[in-house]
């Protein structure tokens, strides 16, 4: 990190940056500080935090309250900064800390009511004497992180991102880790999907939708069969979930006012804007991930075994903050997210826990024939759209203060009105709404069976999540549990092929009242695995269920390829012998990559088929590695397959679509089936790709692979293309490249298990891997340890012994041990006494 000090992070770098109190260097080089504080008076107990040799805090205190004050407050000493941006983001005040770069995501927020439905929740769970201890655990974590500020702005450790915006951190709120919930729900469900196959539908006709299996997905393959699942009811015993039906009051005014730190010089507005950028990309990345869950009969210990790695955006520092807590009522080790108190995936003595994200539909949008820009039709009758407005803070970085901006927010019957592509529409949103997060994640914290784990998912409404568990008594369930929106009116669409019903997939004629929320599928009723005959089941984004209990549910679902593998692994592994916690570290870390293997092979087949082309050297490489599509870092053979794929799929979709903008959208189960339809001389593909279309967009793709990897490195020998000199991580900081981890090489691939999307593909960056295996965890229920792979480190101050110290570990594929109930060598390095 000495390359640092001669980086300049803002422009001009000012003298005064460098005190080491107060400057620039003071909020780089801290290791959590070995001091004795006093609690709060209303907290009583004492609590300890002790470090491992991998900077994990181990959390010792004598009381619930006390546990969770020094969690907030380590929480805030390791991560201050990236806890402000994610609560920001979540209330719609981003502009109140980096000023107008954040003012269109502030707009967002506003427009799906984010701030307003934070407040309402809040205020429920203070209001209901059953979440008091949700209530005093927020407060005491409140209390912990408001601790770290005034101890950082006395001692001089306020976060180096602070003193670049010349503005202090505003006081933590409750409110706060609420809405820490709503990102995550931004992050993981809320989709334009719909928007996108509207404008494929616009140009070739509804025949697009049938023609490419886009709905039907037909080549995809489920979790679980139909065949063994019960409902969620008859294993908890509970009818629904819970609805309080939450009135919720408009909430004008931000939540946190500005308030300058002046240091006396003036920052890069371009570094600012440079912020904002990468925590929009990062927020944008729809996210995939695997998890699976073995039961005891098919382990080497007779206890079930667990293993999650959720995929996410790859920043500096990471999402997750690992943690250790020990207090009379929680014995837990996993991950949290900085500004939310309780363990999001992990374990606690008896239950661990994991999740995946669904896929399926829970963002509707209605479009309206419209009188003017106010009006608009609704089932005959002209309505006017409901019009308010929302203040936002907008923070002035050079004259140090902030001014007050409005944002207007329309709403029609149906949600708040957003425009896309010129065109407007309303929302219906699940998480745009009161749900009970914190509550799901304090009764699963607290869960000692499997039984609880699934009853926590009454408090949990969106967006739902693949969620698999075990307990030490030895069961094992999966359920994609939450709330599915009940649609009325639902219309046909004339295709043909015939009609078909249009269940959420594409937009509503919101004047005709189509496609109406009226509610959500009743809980009981939804499908869930309790202890299956196979003895395992694993998640990976792909369809959930097989079968009419799923029916009508979802469409976009990731590509089969990773649910393939694992399956395939765990199938072929258990035959051969029990499994252990190095299987599944095995599993996790394989790169395999069944779906590079499937498209090349289809290109090879399409391109031999043109006559003698120029390209026969390369074709034969990329047929000898589908043979084994292993993505190995010290091999040249991936190189070929994974760039020609890229360019491949990205003609295949600016061909289909018109442009490469939303390439994000194609799977290449659409591809697989052209390219089969294609060989096979179907009718319908020729509508799409004309004779000779598909041959020469292999041709230019591979043509393309080899020209990038040529200049890349400067060699035209393919045996200097080595994989992971291309292929690469290299976690980002928000303000400034210089404080990022650096690059190692990323094994894996596209559709491996260990899973390595590149964000990009060029001739001078290669294809760096923005995305991936944001944590990886093992528990074994044998035992009360937890193993985890992280890539990066506790802290996020980037001097910090602990700031990067486990990402060439995880580049390596090791794992590090936290111990439920551990206590770590030598003594405490923060102690909190009794107020």
């Amino acid at each position: 990190m000495i390359i640092l000090l001669s980086v300049p992070l803002v422009n001009p770098l000012a003298a005064s940056l460098l005190d080491p109190k107060n400057g620039i260097i003071g909020g780089l080089g801290l290791d959590p500080p070995s001091v004795e504080l006093r609690l709060p008076e209303d907290i009583t107990g004492e609590a300890k935090v002790y470090f491992d040799d991998a900077g994990v805090p181990y959390i010792h205190a004598s009381s619930d309250e006390a546990a969770f004050y020094a969690a907030g407050w380590v929480h805030a000493s390791l991560r201050l900064f990236q806890m402000d941006v994610f609560r920001r983001v979540g209330l719609g005040e981003l502009s109140g800390l980096v000023g107008e770069a954040g003012l269109e995501a502030d707009r967002r927020a506003a427009i799906l009511g984010l701030r307003s439905i934070v407040d309402a929740e809040w205020r429920h769970i203070q209001n209901n004497p059953e979440f008091g201890e949700i209530a005093r655990i927020v407060e005491a974590y409140t209390a912990g992180v408001n601790g770290y500020i005034s101890y950082a702005l006395k001692t001089g450790r306020l976060p180096v991102e602070y003193r670049v915006l010349g503005v202090k951190p505003s006081p933590w709120l409750p409110q706060d880790t609420l809405a820490m919930a709503k990102v995550l729900a931004l992050m993981l469900s809320y989709s334009e999907d719909d928007l996108i196959l509207d404008r494929l539908v616009r140009k070739w006709g509804p025949e697009v939708i049938v023609d490419f299996d886009i709905v039907g997905r037909s080549l995809n393959m489920s979790h679980a069969s139909c065949d063994i699942a019960v409902g969620w009811g008859d294993v908890t015993g509970l009818e629904g979930p819970y609805n309080p039906l939450l009135s919720v009051e408009e909430r004008r005014e931000p939540l946190h006012e500005p308030e300058p730190l002046d240091l006396g010089y003036n920052p890069d507005l371009e570094s600012i804007d440079a912020v904002v950028d990468r925590v929009l990309y990062m927020l944008s990345w729809n996210a995939a991930s695997n998890n699976w869950v073995v039961s005891g009969s098919l382990t080497v210990s007779g206890n079930p075994l667990l293993a999650n790695d959720p995929h996410l955006s790859l920043t500096a520092p990471g999402i997750w903050l690992p943690i250790v807590i020990s207090s009379p009522g929680y014995s837990l080790a996993g991950v949290t997210i900085p500004g939310v108190p309780l363990v999001v995936i992990g374990r606690n003595s008896h239950v661990a826990w994991g999740f995946t994200n669904v896929g399926s539909d829970f963002t509707d949008f209605y479009r309206y024939q419209w009188v003017d820009e106010n009006r608009y039709f609704y089932k005959g009758r002209i309505f006017g759209v409901e019009k308010s407005s929302i203040e936002a803070y907008v923070w002035d970085p050079l004259a140090r203060s902030y001014r007050v901006q409005e944002i207007s927010v329309a709403r029609t019957i149906h949600g708040p009105v957003i425009e896309w592509q010129g065109e407007r529409f309303a929302v219906s949103y699940t998480s745009a709404r009161p749900t009970f997060e914190m509550i799901f994640l304090w009764l699963l914290n607290k869960a000692s069976s499997v039984r609880d784990a699934l009853s926590a998912q009454r408090y949990f409404y969106g967006p739902p999540q693949n969620m698999v568990v075990a307990d030490s008594a030895g069961n094992i369930a999966y359920s994609p549990v939450g709330a599915y929106p009940e649609r009325a009116a639902l219309p046909t669409i004339e295709t043909g092929y015939g009609p078909i019903v249009n269940t959420g997939f594409l937009p509503f004629d919101g004047s005709a009242g189509e496609g109406e929320w009226r509610g959500f599928k009743p809980y009981s009723s939804l499908p869930v695995l309790f202890n299956p005959p196979q003895g395992f089941v694993a998640t990976a984004n792909s369809k959930p269920f097989e079968g009419g209990c799923w029916d009508g549910l979802g469409w976009d679902y990731a590509d089969r390829f990773r649910t393939e593998r694992i399956y395939t692994l765990l199938q072929e592994r258990s035959a051969e012998e029990p499994l252990d916690a190095g299987d599944m570290r095995d599993i996790q870390l394989d790169v395999e990559d069944l779906g590079l293997k499937t498209l090349v092979s289809l290109m090879v087949r399409v391109a031999s088929g043109d006559g003698g082309h120029v390209l026969e050297r390369y074709m034969d490489m990329l047929a000898e590695w589908a043979e084994n599509p292993q993505m190995n870092v010290d091999d040249y053979k991936p190189t070929l397959a994974l760039l020609a794929s890229w360019y491949f799929v990205h003609d295949f979709w600016e061909s289909l679509y018109g442009s490469e903008e939303h390439w994000r959208f194609i799977k290449l189960e659409y591809a697989e089936k052209a390219l089969k339809a294609y060989l096979r001389g179907e009718d319908w593909v020729f509508n799409y790709f004309p004779e000779g279309t598909l041959e020469g967009m292999v041709n230019r793709s591979v043509e393309r692979a080899v020209k990038t990897a040529e200049t890349f490195f400067a060699s035209p020998n393919p045996e200097a293309w080595v994989y992971g000199e291309m292929h690469y991580y290299n976690p980002e900081h928000l303000l400034s490249e210089a404080l990022g981890f650096g690059e190692c090489p990323a094994p894996g691939g596209p559709f491996t298990v260990n899973v390595a999307p590149p964000s990009s593909v060029s001739e001078t960056h290669g294809a760096p891997v923005e995305a991936g295996p944001s944590v990886r965890l093992i528990a074994d229920l044998s035992t009360t340890m937890l193993y985890m792979s992280l890539p990066g480190g506790s802290s996020g101050v980037p001097l910090s012994s602990f700031y990067d110290n486990l990402y060439w570990g995880y580049c390596r594929g090791e794992y590090h041990i936290l111990t439920v109930g551990g206590e770590p060598p030598g003594g405490a390095k923060i102690v909190f006494r009794g107020g």
